[in-house]
């Protein structure tokens, strides 16, 4: 019985090193599918604080709140984004796709989505959800980051996703847009586009 078991013991380890091998590779691949994705993150945080500083502006030389140009400015700012994401989805669709990718990709698609669709029926005359998007965004955002963070088994980015619920609270407090705009502005490119250049960095390593 033992020679029998110490026969079967030389496959039953190539198994677990092939299990092993096939482990560490869907984890290479999606190294690589989150650097990808790091553009992305990068790619809206810079437009986001950009489409919040226009905002600012528009509302000091306007000396206003809110009006149609917000809206306008934010439905340029959002497809350019949306624009910018197809680009870079093109150049590189032949880029590794694992189920890790996938759901991945899946979480942020969703999201956008949800977002673009709130900001929709905000800026079409629904009051009170454009008062509430701004703190169901930071909410989503760090929901949408914590999610990521056990896919792609990151823990710093469980950090993230509590800075944007802070942020979501620091806002709701706040009276003043002009100061949640600059909240917003800097947790954009602190928050976004920072974590989507890290995730680049190591991607490229792996």
């Amino acid at each position: 019985m033992s020679e029998t078991q110490q026969k079967k013991s030389p496959g039953n380890v190539s198994t677990a090193e092939a299990d092993l091998a096939l482990i560490r590779k869907m984890m290479l691949e999606a190294q690589a599918s989150a650097a990808l994705d790091g553009r992305y993150l990068v790619l809206w945080g810079i437009v986001l604080s950009l489409a919040q500083a226009f905002d600012i502006i528009r509302s000091i030389l306007t000396s206003g709140p809110a009006n149609e140009w917000t809206a306008y400015i934010w439905f340029v700012m959002l497809g350019i984004g949306i624009v910018g994401s197809i680009v870079l989805g093109y150049l590189h669709s032949r880029g590794p796709i694992n189920s890790g990718a996938r759901m991945y990709a899946s979480i942020w698609i969703g999201f956008c989505l949800t977002m673009c669709l709130l900001f929709t029926l905000a800026v079409s005359g629904q009051g009170a959800l454009l008062s509430s998007l701004a703190i169901i965004a930071p909410a989503m955002t760090g929901l949408a980051f914590f999610a990521t963070a056990a896919i792609i088994n990151l823990g710093w980015l469980r950090w993230v996703a509590l800075g944007w619920w802070l942020i979501a609270i620091l806002v709701s407090v706040l009276d003043s847009s002009s100061y949640t705009g600059f909240i917003y502005i800097a947790a954009y490119l602190g928050l976004m586009a920072g974590p989507g250049l890290a995730i680049m960095r190591l991607g490229k390593k792996a």
